[in-house]
């Protein structure tokens, strides 16, 4: 068994990971292929996100399957359509591989939320950005 505390592990600024501005989101990667041995498996990623209020990913897509449960805030998300819906705490949000989606914070508090991802078929992207991305932590 692994306890990994949030506090503890390093945060990264998505900004400077994407090269988008705007976004007001953070990561810290809170279980990745780099946490325990290959006993473990390394077939999902968990992340702990923040978004302040009036940030915005733009619409992306990816070759992961993605859960997006929300902890705190006020989130909109968008369909590949560029329909958006409103979700509250307790809410999820559930992406399959290369769906289109759009997210912005729309409350007037920092959104905090947890993302779960596969890595499955090519393994990626199952650990944390090398680069020096870190705000705090």
């Amino acid at each position: 068994m692994i306890i990994r505390r949030a506090n503890e592990v390093r945060e990264l600024d998505v900004e400077k990971i994407v090269g988008v501005s705007g976004i007001k989101m953070t990561v810290k990667w809170m279980i990745d292929k780099n946490v325990g041995g290959e006993e473990y498996g390394h077939r999902f990623a968990v992340r702990y996100f923040t978004m302040a209020p009036g940030g915005e990913y733009p619409m992306h897509k990816h070759h992961y399957v993605e859960a997006v449960f929300l902890i705190t805030g006020k989130l909109a998300f968008a369909d590949q359509s560029g329909n958006w819906v409103e979700i509250g705490p307790g809410d999820v949000v559930y992406t399959a591989r290369w769906e289109e989606h759009a997210l912005k914070n729309v409350g007037q508090e920092t959104a905090a939320f947890i993302c779960c991802i596969d890595c499955e078929p090519e393994g990626e992207p199952c650990e944390a950005p090398m680069m020096d991305t870190a705000t705090r932590g």
